[in-house]
């Protein structure tokens, strides 16, 4: 029973495969021969499954080959966590291997997957963008990853026809607090975009940013009059932030008043250094 389990997982998890695994299942059986006539060790293909975690994908490929595989193993799937805690399925558990597999690789993930934001499949654009958002975000796995590198890629992924890509391209942004500063136009204007989501996050990222992206509150204050509860919340939390992170970055100011008191010493002063000594 365990290796049937074992088999339905790994088909779920490496499609590819199934060529290879039917024909070792066939020759364990004595029923046909390798499809490929060049493999003789039929053990070796029962050997080519997904690695459990990061450091054994290293083991078997090149850092950037690794996170081009891993970047293949979402299509078909959701990357985006679950809400609250739910039992584990096949599914699930190759979500978890493939987000662990992409922070082991750390910065070397970054394009692929910045690649995969212009991929022809949505639901790859969503997931791509997902798990930019997971690597550098605080409340993911340590360490955090550096996925500044895909900013020109998140910045064209919050034109995306879809309006979840574009709302998670700009959490992505969000995740890099001030150094997400070089999408502050993007954010701007996505602040007007037809659907709540995009105009929520954008908030969010500019908040994040902070005093780089004081240009962005003539918009977010037109936000405080939106139809909708939530992007004016969110407008006001960033407003809010950006003003007290600009107070913050301005030097101190010199007090060049002297009180009355203060410029009678002065005077005094000069009057004793420019009497006649006797």
């Amino acid at each position: 029973m365990t290796g049937k389990i074992r088999f339905i997982e790994v088909y779920e998890m490496n499609r590819w495969l199934l060529p290879y695994l039917l024909a070792s299942a066939l020759v364990l059986t004595g029923c046909g021969t390798p499809v490929n006539p060049e493999i003789k060790d039929v053990s070796s293909v029962n050997k080519a499954r997904i690695p459990k975690d990061a450091n054994a994908i290293a083991l078997n490929h090149s850092p950037t080959d690794s996170a081009d595989v891993l970047v293949e193993q979402m299509r078909g799937i959701s990357m985006q966590l679950p809400g609250g805690p739910n039992r584990p399925t096949l599914e699930s558990r190759r979500r978890d291997r493939i987000y662990e597999g992409f922070k082991g690789f750390g910065t070397k993930s970054v394009p692929p997957l910045a690649s995969a934001l212009a991929d022809p499949s949505v639901e790859m654009r969503r997931n791509a963008a997902l798990v930019l958002t997971f690597l550098n975000a605080p409340w993911g796995m340590k360490p955090r990853v550096d996925t500044t590198e895909a900013i020109p890629a998140l910045i064209q992924a919050m034109g995306d026809s879809d309006p979840k890509v574009r709302a998670w391209a700009a959490h992505a942004i969000a995740s890099m607090g001030a150094s997400g500063a070089p999408a502050v136009p993007a954010l701007i204007k996505l602040l007007a975009d037809p659907h709540e989501g995009p105009r929520n996050n954008s908030a969010m990222a500019l908040r994040e940013i902070g005093a780089l992206a004081e240009p962005a509150l003539p918009a977010l204050r037109k936000n405080l009059q939106d139809p909708k509860e939530n992007p004016r919340r969110f407008a006001r939390s960033a407003i809010t932030a950006i003003e007290a992170a600009v107070k913050r970055a301005e030097p101190p100011k010199k007090n060049t008043q002297q009180s009355h008191r203060e410029q009678q010493v002065t005077a005094a002063r000069t009057r004793m250094t420019l009497a006649p000594h006797v």
